[in-house]
């Protein structure tokens, strides 16, 4: 083979490679599950979330914000496209958010205790907040 021969092949090798490189990132930032199912995996954790503060409650008489301490006493560990935040956490209340890495600036959250304690948390999109008739219920941004 030439030198010629060898350099047409390498060209033609570099001009490829930029054109299939895109695609195949574009085909791996898909989302893997539908808007819907994003929304009931994030309520979901939510409730499950309860669970954990729950336990760690019962163990030192206060909730917590330490994710992993809670995921603990968790029955069932969330989504892994599914992000918790716990916002706020004392001996009577405390206020978590959940986002979903395939449902982008929407999220879902939950006060759960004395709505005295802490600010209530609002949804990412619509500002919606928790209603303190309806503690412990995940509320989430509108699809």
């Amino acid at each position: 083979m030439s030198s010629t021969q060898l350099h047409l092949m390498l060209l033609s090798l570099v001009l490829w490679l930029p054109r299939t490189v895109p695609a195949q990132q574009a085909t791996e930032q898909r989302p893997s599950v539908a808007p819907r199912q994003a929304v009931a995996e994030m309520k979901e954790a939510l409730r499950q979330l309860i669970w954990g503060e729950e336990v760690y409650w019962a163990q030192h008489e206060s909730y917590t914000t330490d994710l992993v301490a809670v995921r603990a006493g968790m029955r069932k560990q969330p989504a892994k496209q599914v992000v918790l935040s716990i916002h706020h956490a004392g001996g009577r209340a405390w206020t978590a958010s959940a986002e979903h890495r395939d449902l982008p600036r929407r999220s879902c959250v939950i006060y759960v205790g004395s709505f005295e304690d802490f600010p209530v948390p609002a949804t990412l999109k619509d500002g919606a907040k928790p209603h303190p008739h309806e503690p412990g219920m995940p509320l989430c941004d509108e699809l």
